[in-house]
């Protein structure tokens, strides 16, 4: 686990100030480590190792762990500890029958109120995307788009599992 969390390291003063409270900051941090796929499914997330990650106390972890249990993203076991939650095949069908619907809307919505100068931004990324694709090349470091959103807000918030 320490190495999908490497680069979890514990933020700079100045990112805390920023974005807030520190169960927010390590909730935020897993969360955007789960949704990455940094953090694979059934993955065992051990309090005192992220404490020592985050550099903060367990009963922080605890917190943050609970509210991403809340959320269906985590699975908290007594006595066994927290790991990160498994879909089933119809919870992940579900979830990508709610995307399909979603980002469908969201995109008819995008095009709607779109100037002609940001459409041919959206046709050039696509374009850059297939192209990084076709290549094979999925790496966020070597400038392809196909993983350079995970600090998105938008990804906050998913379909519970």
């Amino acid at each position: 686990m320490n190495e999908q969390l490497q680069p979890l390291k514990k933020p700079s003063r100045a990112a805390k100030g920023r974005t807030g409270t520190q169960d927010d900051i390590v909730y935020a941090h897993i969360f955007d480590a789960i949704l990455e796929q940094r953090l694979a499914p059934g993955t065992k997330l051990s309090e005192e190792a992220l404490g020592e990650i985050f550099g903060v106390s367990r009963t922080i972890i605890r917190r943050a762990l609970s509210r991403l249990a809340h959320e269906g993203v985590v699975l908290l076991r007594p006595n066994r500890g927290a790991v990160v939650a498994s879909p089933s095949v119809d919870e992940a069908r579900q979830i990508f029958y709610a995307r399909r619907l979603v980002e469908r809307a969201i995109t008819e919505l995008a095009v709607e109120h779109a100037t002609a100068e940001q459409l041919a931004q959206l046709r050039q990324m696509v374009t850059d995307e297939r192209d990084c694709f076709a290549r094979g090349d999925r790496a966020p470091a070597s400038g392809c788009p196909a993983n350079s959103t995970s600090s998105s807000p938008r990804r906050r918030r998913t379909p519970r599992w």
